[in-house]
């Protein structure tokens, strides 16, 4: 029986990255492989193959945490690999502690695959492109300053960081696992040659064919962080002018961020109170429910998703999607077929979308049947976790 270590930040839901590895643990289990997760907290816990290591909760080095890594964390980490011995290690989403997994002894002499959830490796951001939501050609360097993109001190702090871990990501890392063609072209473009494309795939619950579920308001959906990237900012404006055609309209948001307070406070100021509701965090085991609840989902990000889980998901609940073309979305929602497209930051082109989607009912109905075969053709759970045992067959 092979072992494989997989490596993320949590052991959590908490976001698309994290519904795809859990997929992946269950299909190589049941494909026959003993996996091992190791993931960071605030509590040390060793259970059932899932090894999570304690950090220093203090919040004044929380920031920091990505530019130095404690010895006793990088040795424990080395320690826990050493007495797993995987056959393979499979490193997701690390953000926390990047140092004290690419530059540790654990790493040496294993096969790694690396899968590039978003643009964090790259990018001084994090948001995988210029501010104005233009695309960038990523690399990490005196432009991210120079662009407005980060402070001066945030750009020192990552091209240190840079230097300290990119010979590990040259020499360690066997292959890159890249979901779509955007992050894929990045990779390439910066070097790393041993890159594949594998898109992600969805949840097995989403294979059931979707029961329609009776709404009773006009209602739309948006899941994710509630955070600047994601383009929540533009959600109650444009609702405020949907409202003037559908009075009823109702926005259901799913999520938790730090600028849930100020959506909740424009929205009373804003007059959408009755128009609104804020679920918070929404389970996985729940999340088919929420989709299954609305005409359309909103995906308004103004950062360059690599992937956008979400997208793919509300597809499979015949869910039309309108989003904006920004990164890998518009290699999944293509327009006009199973959503719409539209700029980043343009208010009045998501109202105007969104009322086009409302006021059709044959034409959202149709973009959501086109939506769910386009999910299950090529985001099937099947055909992710065949092609990620394909990618560790071969580079074993």
């Amino acid at each position: 029986m092979k072992k494989i270590l997989l490596i993320n930040d949590h052991i959590h839901f908490g976001g698309g990255g994290d519904a795809v590895l859990h997929l992946e643990r269950r299909g190589l289990e049941e494909k026959g492989y003993e996996v091992f997760t190791i993931s960071f907290g605030l509590e040390q816990k060793y259970t059932e193959n899932n090894y999570v290591l304690k950090f220093n909760p203090n919040r004044e080095l929380e920031k920091f945490n990505k530019f130095i890594y404690p010895s006793y964390l990088k040795n424990e980490f080395s320690n826990v690999v050493n007495s797993i011995s995987p056959d393979l290690i499979h490193i997701h989403l690390i953000g926390k502690f990047p140092l004290a997994v690419y530059n540790s002894k654990g790493l040496n002499d294993i096969p790694v695959i690396q899968t590039l959830h978003g643009p964090n490796l790259f990018c001084a951001s994090s948001w995988g492109g210029l501010k104005n939501s233009a695309s960038c050609e990523l690399g990490i360097g005196i432009k991210c300053y120079s662009r407005g993109c980060t402070n001066a001190v945030n750009t020192i702090l990552y091209s240190q960081l840079k230097a300290r871990y990119w010979n590990s990501l040259k020499t360690k890392i066997n292959v890159f696992h890249c979901p779509s063609i955007n992050i894929l072209n990045v990779a390439k473009r910066l070097g790393f040659k041993n890159s594949v494309y594998i898109p992600l795939g969805i949840d097995n619950e989403f294979i059931n064919e979707p029961v329609e579920v009776q709404k009773l308001r006009p209602t739309l959906l948006f899941a994710g962080a509630i955070a600047e990237q994601k383009g929540v900012q533009y959600l109650l404006p444009a609702l405020q002018q949907v409202k003037e055609k559908f009075p009823d309209v109702l926005l259901r948001i799913a999520g938790r961020g730090h600028l849930l307070d100020k959506l909740k406070n424009d929205s009373k100021t804003m007059r959408l109170e009755e128009n609104v509701e804020f679920l918070g965090f929404v389970s996985h085991e729940k999340i088919r429910d929420f989709y299954l609840s609305g005409h359309i989902f909103l995906m308004p990000s103004i950062w360059q998703e690599q992937f956008g889980l979400v997208g793919p998901e509300a597809f499979a609940c015949k869910v039309p999607c309108i989003g904006t073309n920004v990164g890998g979305i518009s290699e999944w929602l293509h327009h006009n077929e199973n959503g719409l497209l539209i700029p980043p930051k343009d208010i009045d082109s998501l109202s105007e979308a969104i009322i086009n989607l409302l006021s059709n009912n044959d034409k959202r109905k149709q973009m959501g049947e086109n939506g769910r075969k386009y999910a299950i053709k090529n985001h099937h759970p099947q055909k992710y976790i065949d092609s990620i045992v394909n990618l560790i067959n071969r580079t074993q």
